[in-house]
């Protein structure tokens, strides 16, 4: 199956949570990203802003937690495909994703922002967080796809 179509059956996919699950589940995501990171470590967060049409996983929670750690500079990203790369080195960033697969290859919603991104970044940990309806077997890669370190599942 061709990226178009893996990507238009994971909307129908995401269509069929309710918003309630998507709130519970997304604080599960962020609460378990939260207990396997190492703050000590991390001084820049990039962490992008869920856009409720996309159906993702909501980062609020995250966020929230975030803002009260003081030694902690965090960008937040919205969905919009046009702004400029951020030239800023980070050591965590939160990528959203329509589907991953078992090697942490993201499908992405297809205008390449994250891998132009990503490509740029030389030491920041990845990390997807995805529900597990999102999971496929494999996911087509092509040279300029950039994988994740990890995908959290929730």
């Amino acid at each position: 199956m061709d990226k178009q179509a893996l990507r238009t059956e994971l909307r129908h996919k995401l269509a069929l949570l309710s918003d309630d699950d998507i709130a519970a589940r997304s604080i599960q995501g962020c609460e378990e990203l939260i207990k396997v990171t190492d703050w000590s470590r991390i001084n820049r967060v990039c962490c992008y802003r869920r856009t409720p049409r996309f159906r993702e996983v909501d980062t609020q929670y995250l966020l929230e937690q975030l803002k009260n750690l003081p030694h902690i500079d965090l960008t937040i990203v919205s969905d919009d495909a046009a702004q400029p790369i951020l030239s800023v080195q980070y050591d965590l960033i939160t990528v959203p994703l329509l589907g991953f697969d078992r090697d942490n290859h993201r499908l992405g919603r297809g205008a390449g922002w994250y891998d132009r991104f990503l490509s740029a970044q030389t030491h920041a940990r990845t990390v997807g967080l995805a529900f597990r309806e999102q999971e496929l077997a494999v996911i087509p890669v092509e040279p300029h796809d950039i994988r994740l370190d990890e995908v959290i599942v929730c």
